[in-house]
């Protein structure tokens, strides 16, 4: 069975048998800077591609794992080829248990593309758990991130988000830190 999608860059994708070769940072970047946090319900568009930017800036700078940060920078890209789905329908179904392989197989194609772990390392996923906190505090209304933070076990970032980037900067931000991070 296959599943073509075309994306900016005009190539085509099998997302159920993802070739390592057609993924490019550029597609990832651009895909992520048009997706919203949290299915876009933030008070002001929230770019995904921002919130894998702020994983990637925790991981070197508050956790400092440099070796993690890019691998922190890709840990969404699988939504560049997917998008996402919640949490509660993805943790919770039978339709969340089928999408979690596709999004795997694209992750190690990811993985090779980019040479990073078949598995994102537990501090990624911790990061990423504390931008979520992070995000909740600063950009949701009625957000109950304190019960969130508890029940995760992390406390928000000290840094506060208060003026979101916009898309067109947030892609070029992405690719600016992977190239950043390729040639350290």
């Amino acid at each position: 069975m296959t599943a073509f999608i075309r994306l900016y860059s005009g190539i085509l994708i099998d997302v159920l048998n993802p070739n390592p070769g057609d993924i490019t940072v550029e597609d990832i970047a651009h895909a992520l800077s048009c997706q919203g946090r949290f299915s876009g319900h933030t008070k002001t568009f929230f770019p995904v591609s921002e919130h894998s930017i702020n994983v990637c800036t925790y991981l070197k700078h508050d956790m400092e794992r440099p070796d993690l940060a890019k691998c922190g920078l890709f840990h969404d890209g699988t939504e560049a080829y997917l998008v996402d789905m919640p949490s509660p329908v993805k943790n919770a179904t039978e339709m969340g248990d089928k999408f979690k392989t596709i999004e795997h197989n694209i992750w190690k194609a990811i993985a090779e593309r980019f040479s990073l772990p078949k598995q994102i390392p537990e501090e990624v996923k911790y990061a990423d758990r504390v931008m979520l906190v992070t995000e909740m505090r600063d950009l949701m209304n009625g957000s109950d991130w304190e019960f969130e933070s508890e029940r995760l076990g992390v406390k928000p970032w000290t840094r506060h988000i208060s003026t979101p980037t916009l898309p067109a900067m947030s892609e070029t931000a992405f690719k600016i830190h992977y190239d950043w991070l390729t040639n350290l």
